[in-house]
Order: structure tokens, then C-alpha cells, then sequence
């Protein structure tokens, strides 16, 4: 598949002294070091500015090496040949895996403000969600974020739940596979509404920083991977619950539209928690929203594409994968294979029509801008 390159912007703002040429590698190797440096000069030139230039220059020859570190393992990382990079697998586990101390050092939990005060009786509830949705969000999956901010106490009770029980500790409480499943969806989109409002405001989930340099494996990685939030006492981040527990334990592509990750190129958050009496027909009812939106898969006629979001992409394994199961009779399918399954008929054709005409498929730049009613 044949893509659009997305450039990042680069940030020509000038730098005096003796560390802009350290400024200037930075910039060129990821605009995101360049930003992070000018806070720290910025912060200190004032106060003690011989000081800070004898402190800079004591500590460029180690600048420099990790910046040359970051930039080799970056390059590799992203080439195209690599193995990971065709399986769709995160550079970013790779760059994690190389830096468990950075990991404990940095990281931060979102625990619970309050203990869950009464156990379940014989399932687990999650109409206390229900009521956050109902309240909160939108038909289009956008999140008063501000309001919930004030009035936190209903989310804040469910996730104390969520907090002191799950399926891997108190299994009895889920009854099958499909309770489990609608457990780690909504404890997931439960788990990133508290994770924006511990950092709110904010306008992206990009505005969360990890550590210093971690933006060269991935701007969102502050988000995801340096904030931790508890699951039936386990304390697990973003990255690993989607990763290491949702799609490894339930292979079922229709996931990739049930959670939302607070930003606006996400399929959109439900006004309703997901529940196991009605889960088929609330996983078809997402995915099939998510592709007949223009904004995740459209036709442009005078530049000959078939665009799609990229979420088809980041996991074209998942997809692929399911597809090649369920319905062996297509021979080699592909992405739009699985749109198809859900497209309107109407669009259907309109996607049949470009195909047959050769358009090239490209994918839609991730649009991370908060899901925020406000912005």
C-alpha cells in the first residue's frame, strides 16, 4: 500500500549562545529534542546565565550521544525493510524494552481516590459508566472534558471498581469471554477519560511529555506509556492494557472501534458503556459508523486516492489476519475487503467504482487534536 508521507513541522525559532548548535542538530534530527531544549535554556538563561552556559557545555559531549543513539535507533527502527515496521509492531516497545530503569523512574500512576466501598454482588456493573457517557459525551464521541472535570465523582466511583477488580483478579465476577471483553473496553475508555483529566487542559494527548528525548520514538508516548493506571490492582499503561490484554486475548479487529484514545482522528466514544447482552450488535453498530465516516475512508476523484484512516494500517494484520479466518473463499484480501463489510451500499460502490479504476489507496494523517467539545 502506497502512503502519504506526514512530515512534521519543524520549529525555526532562533537560539543565542553557545548551545545553539546543539539546538540546531536537534531540530534536524526530530523537532521534538529542539522544543524540549528550548524550555531548558529558556528556563535557565535567565537566572544564572554564565552558570548555565558552563553546565551546557560540561554536559554536550553526553547530549551528544544520546542524541546519536535516539537518531540511529530511530532510522532503524523506521526502515522499511525492518520486520517490525511491515507487522505493524510499535517501534516504541522496542525502544522500552532497552530502557527499563527509564521506565520505573518515570512513570506515573493514576490510582483511585477512593477504595471501592462495596464488592459486586455477583457480576460486575458498568452502569456507573453509563451514566459518565450519558452525561458527558456527545453524539459525534466528543468529551465535555471541563465539566467532567467539575463534577469527577461518578467516574472517579467506577474506577475505583475498575481500580480494586478484573477479570485476571476476581474471575468469578465475569462469567465468559464476552464479560471479559466489555470489562477491558470500558475499562479502557474509563482509564483514558481519567488520564486527560489528570493533565487538564490540555488539547492533545501529545501535550503529555514523557521523558527527555522519549519523543523521538513517539510524541504520544508520554500518554501512553509513562502513565500508569490500575486494573484490578495491577498497575498497566495505555500502551500495554491495548496491546499486551485487549488484542492479544480477544483477536476481534471491531476492538479497534470500541476504545478511544481521546483524540479526534479515534472512532468515536459511545454515549453508552458497551454491556455483554447487546455486545455483537454494539461492536458492528461502532465499526460500521467508523467507515461510512468521510473523515476515516472517502474517495477523492481529482487526485485519483482512496483514502482511509490510519488505523487500518497501524493494525492491517488485525484485520487481515480475522479475514483470511473467517472468510477463506476471498482469496487474498485486503483492507477495503473489510471496509466493505460494513460500508453502506452507496458507498460501497463509490469505493468499487475508484478501485476498479485503479486509485491508489493512501492512508489519512492521524488527526490527535483532543476529542474536546470545547476546542
Amino acid at each position: 500500500m502506497r502512503k502519504l508521507n506526514d512530515l512534521p513541522a519543524v520549529d525555526d525559532s532562533p537560539m543565542h549562545g553557545p548551545i545553539r548548535p546543539v539546538r540546531l542538530l536537534c531540530r534536524d534530527l526530530h523537532p521534538v529534542v529542539g522544543k524540549w531544549l528550548d524550555r531548558c535554556v529558556a528556563e535557565n538563561l535567565g537566572k544564572d546565565a554564565r552558570r548555565t552556559r558552563v553546565q551546557i557545555q560540561q554536559t554536550l559531549p553526553f547530549v551528544f550521544g544520546l542524541l546519536l543513539f535516539f537518531a540511529f535507533l530511530t532510522a532503524f527502527l523506521r526502515h522499511p525493510a525492518l520486520p517490525l515496521q511491515k507487522t505493524g509492531f510499535p517501534p516504541m516497545r522496542l525502544f522500552l524494552a532497552l530502557t527499563p530503569l527509564l521506565l520505573s523512574a518515570c512513570s506515573t500512576t493514576i490510582s483511585p481516590s477512593d477504595l471501592a466501598s462495596s464488592a459486586p454482588d455477583s457480576t460486575f456493573s458498568h452502569d456507573l459508566l453509563d451514566q459518565v457517557l450519558g452525561t458527558h459525551v456527545d453524539e459525534r464521541g466528543r468529551v465535555n472534558y471541563a465539566a467532567l472535570q467539575a463534577e469527577p465523582a461518578t467516574l472517579d466511583r467506577y474506577y475505583s471498581l475498575v481500580a480494586a477488580y478484573s477479570p485476571d483478579s476476581h474471575r468469578d465476577l465475569f462469567a465468559d469471554e464476552a464479560a471479559r471483553f466489555v470489562y477491558w473496553i470500558n475499562a479502557y475508555n474509563a482509564a483514558v477519560l481519567k488520564a486527560v483529566l489528570a493533565n487538564y487542559p490540555i488539547t492533545s494527548v501529545s501535550d503529555v511529555s514523557g521523558p527527555p528525548l522519549s519523543g523521538l520514538v513517539s510524541e504520544q508516548i508520554g500518554f501512553f506509556y509513562f502513565q500508569k493506571l490500575v486494573f484490578g490492582g495491577a498497575k498497566i499503561n495505555l500502551y500495554d492494557l491495548e496491546h499486551e490484554i485487549i488484542r492479544k486475548r480477544f483477536p476481534d479487529p471491531r476492538l479497534h472501534f470500541a476504545i478511544n484514545c481521546a483524540s479526534a482522528g479515534c472512532p468515536r466514544l459511545p454515549r453508552q458503556a458497551f454491556h455483554v447482552a447487546h455486545l455483537e450488535d454494539e461492536l458492528d453498530r461502532e465499526t460500521r459508523y467508523f467507515v461510512n465516516e468521510p473523515r476515516n475512508l472517502r474517495v477523492d476523484d481529482s487526485t485519483q486516492v482512496i483514502l482511509i484512516s490510519s488505523i487500518f494500517d497501524w493494525y492491517r494484520d488485525d484485520f487481515l489476519g480475522w479475514m483470511a479466518t473467517s472468510f477463506a473463499q476471498t482469496p487474498d484480501p485486503d483492507l477495503l475487503d473489510y471496509a466493505r463489510l460494513y460500508l453502506s451500499a452507496g458507498r460501497r460502490a463509490e469505493v468499487d467504482r475508484a478501485e476498479a479504476a485503479g486509485y491508489v489507496v493512501q492512508t489519512i494523517p492521524y488527526d490527535w487534536r483532543l476529542n474536546d467539545q470545547g476546542r
